[in-house]
């Protein structure tokens, strides 16, 4: 009856070893695909950015897409997701940056224009 319980034992142990290097890979294989994909959006959002006209909005920061949970993280992990809200807060900063850019350029438009309108003098 030992040699049963230690077979069966065993058995089981094979086979989660076997299970768990299974999600192993799974897990692997979901984290080179999140990867990618934080790749692929960071490049379409400097994309849009670069345009000189960019009407359209970039889509929230790559930090906003990072798992909430700091301990299942390992330090690669929270050093990216610390770059990634540095980035995310200079991002925000340069649109801001644009905006009042756009707002001086409108209004020194507006004075130049104004300045070339004749003034009559009342007499």
């Amino acid at each position: 009856m030992l040699e049963e319980v230690k077979t069966s034992y065993h058995s089981r142990e094979e086979q989660l070893t076997k299970t768990i290097r299974s999600y192993r890979k799974r897990i692997q294989g979901l984290s080179n695909t999140y990867q990618q994909l934080l790749i692929a959006y960071r490049l379409q959002c400097e994309q849009i950015l670069a345009l000189p006209e960019h009407a359209l909005e970039a889509g929230p920061p790559e930090g906003h897409f990072s798992p909430a949970g700091a301990e299942l993280r390992g330090e690669t992990e929270r050093e990216l997701h610390r770059l990634r809200e540095d980035k995310a807060r200079l991002e925000s900063q340069l649109k801001l940056a644009r905006e009042q850019m756009a707002v001086l350029t409108e209004s020194s438009q507006r004075r130049m224009f104004c300045d070339r309108i004749p003034r009559f003098a009342h007499t």
